[in-house]
């Protein structure tokens, strides 16, 4: 998945695909993204159980969970 998945605009939103990208799935079956923001970041970690279950809805593999990456400073 280092791609943007077709799916990922249905399974997050218009709103969170614009500040948020999928990076990939790593060694645990996490799904990692990309956040534009601190605040993104914040919002998915804080989102990060109902996304998990939008994104496995949606993906044709399950994922473990997401990870937030960003930047590290506003």
């Amino acid at each position: 998945m280092g791609f943007v998945p077709q799916w990922w605009r249905s399974a997050v939103g218009d709103e969170v695909a614009a500040g948020v990208r999928p990076l990939g799935l790593d060694d645990r079956g996490r799904l990692r993204v990309a956040c534009s923001s601190v605040a993104w970041r914040r919002q998915v970690q804080i989102l990060e159980r109902v996304l998990t279950v939008r994104v496995n809805r949606q993906a044709d593999r399950a994922v473990a969970g997401i990870v937030a990456e960003g930047p590290l400073s506003p």
